[in-house]
């Protein structure tokens, strides 16, 4: 099977587990289901959606030609996933996905982030980055 496919699945499998314990958890602060969409659909709805959305964010930065440190990196991962919970989360008709409070989603993005980044490093996924100059 092919490298790519497979690191998309494995970190699609670490957002999953990430948001299905942070569910569990804080069950008043996120949610997952609607009356029409069933708490396992909306989490593999939300979890696959936000890692094609993060699997943007590196061809994206090519194309604008940006060039970044590790940090930096790791900086832009955080924000993109910030950013796009909560898009998924103001898309909750389609994915089922509810946040109570930005604060929540700024605290699930950190601890998406950290996870995605030691799963990039132990995966051997991440990109061979340079300052600009």
């Amino acid at each position: 099977m092919n490298k790519q496919v497979i690191n998309f699945v494995g970190l699609w499998v670490v957002n999953l587990v990430i948001l299905l314990i942070v569910s569990l958890l804080f069950v008043q602060q996120v949610h997952f289901g609607t009356a029409n969409i069933p708490y396992p659909a909306a989490l593999l709805i939300t979890s696959f959606l936000l890692n094609a959305l993060l699997y943007l964010v590196m061809p994206a930065m090519d194309k604008l030609q940006i060039k970044v440190g590790k940090w930096q990196l790791a900086l832009i991962f955080l924000l993109a996933n910030i950013v796009f919970l909560w898009i998924l989360k103001r898309l909750a008709v389609v994915t089922g996905f509810g946040v109570s409070s930005i604060f929540v989603v700024i605290i699930l993005g950190i601890i998406l982030d950290l996870a995605q980044w030691a799963f990039a490093r132990a995966a051997d996924m991440m990109p061979a980055t340079s300052k600009k100059k």
